[in-house]
This record gives C-alpha cells, structure tokens and sequence, in this order.
C-alpha cells in the first residue's frame, strides 16, 4: 500500500504515521465478496516505494521506473523477434507484431524517447488488410527493424527513472492547425499564423493525408517550443 493515507487521528501506527486502515482491515471490508486477494499483488504495510501496474514508484523523490525484472523480459521480447524475424529473414504473424506493440507502449511512459520509434509497429500492424489478417504473414518494413534496434539497445541497459512533473495550469493559445492535400499545410497561434505549401512529389506510398495531418502538428509542436513553452 502506498503511504498516501496519512492521518492525525489514525489508529493504526506504523512507524512514524498513523493511518485511518491497514491491509487487514482492508480486507476484512472486502471478505464477504469472496474475491481471492493475490499473494504477490499489493505490499503488506504502508511504504512510499512500491510497485503498481508493471511500474516502481518513488512517491517522495516523484519518480517512476521500470523494475529490473520487467526490463530484462522486455528486452528478451525484442531480441526474439529481431532474431526470428529479422535475423532469419521469416515472415511474421500479426498477433507477433501486436504483442510486442503492446508492451513497448506500456514502458514507452518511463522510455519517453521511445515514443517516436513507435509509429512503425503500428503503421506495420495496419498493413494487414486482408479478413485473414490474423494468419497471413509479412515481412518486417526495415525502418520497423532500425526502432526495434533502437529499442533493444535502450532496454539492453539499466532503467533511468523519468521524473514525474504536474501538468501545470490549462492555457488556452488560440492553438489551431489544418492540413489540405491539395495545397499544403496551416498553423494559427493566436495573432500568428504560418503556413507551408507542399512539393508536388509529397504524396509518395505510405505518406497520405494522415501523414500529412501528423507532420502539420509535430510543426505547431516546433513552434511552442521556439516561442518558450516546455513542460506544459
């Protein structure tokens, strides 16, 4: 149990905190429900370190990281599949590139980085148009290759903690981004506004309008950051 329940006039003492219930009272609210309390989920006494959701937080310091154990079973999942599937040149199964998608999103909350080597797993899983897309089979893109070998490298070291920080107050810019495949795309902030006409030769395989409505947002994201905003 985290030590978020804190309490003047707590009855139950552990250390120097008095709180208002400890795991066996907790438990003893939920018996009649029958529901089985798993061994190894949850800690037996308060304390302000402890894991949740896959994930080790730090209350006091605010930060949140990856538990050796997961990180080691993460990387073995990536050097599986580079190894049979890119290695060994075989194709791969949908349900393959999906479990891995599953679990580099999970750790991509402390592995910000990893967020932008992402988006090649999920454009491969979408190229399975077939109504047999749960059994065909497909050969890995390389740019999908080169994220997971970025992956592997990341995960092959010991996890750094990301910091947890407030989101800060809600601002309203006057923030409002548009994208036309016909002509280009547009950015207002407030006052200012910028615009970018397209090359003719933009819409190539795999670059269309929602490529094109990405790009134009990872632009307005350029020029918060040139006009002073970070971390908000």
């Amino acid at each position: 149990m985290v030590g978020l329940a804190i309490s003047a006039s707590g009855t139950f003492v552990e250390g120097n905190f008095c709180y208002d219930y400890d795991r066996a009272e907790i438990l003893r609210h939920i018996e009649s429900l029958g529901v089985p309390w798993h061994e190894e989920k949850g800690d037996d006494n308060f304390t302000f370190i402890t894991t949740f959701i896959g994930f080790q937080w730090d209350i006091p310091q605010k930060l949140v990281s990856l538990p050796e154990a997961k990180r080691l079973k993460f990387h073995e999942h990536v050097r599986r599949f580079l190894n049979n599937f890119s290695e060994n040149n075989h194709p791969c199964q949908l349900i393959d590139v999906e479990k891995l998608h599953r679990s580099l999103c999970h750790v991509a909350f402390v592995y910000t980085n990893g967020r932008s080597h992402l988006p090649s797993l999920s454009n491969f899983t979408a190229s399975f148009h077939s109504k047999d897309r749960n059994f065909i089979t497909r050969y890995p893109p390389r740019a999908m290759i080169k994220d997971l070998e970025w992956w592997l490298e990341e995960l092959s070291s010991p996890c750094l903690a990301h910091q947890l920080r407030p989101r800060g107050p809600l601002q309203d810019l006057g923030l409002f981004v548009d994208a036309s495949t016909s002509w280009g795309i547009g950015v207002v902030m407030g006052a200012s506004w910028a615009a970018f006409h397209q090359s003719p030769t933009w819409k190539i395989p795999g670059q269309d309008i929602c490529w094109l409505e990405t790009v134009t947002v990872e632009l307005l994201i350029y020029l918060l950051e040139q006009n002073g905003h970070h971390n908000c």
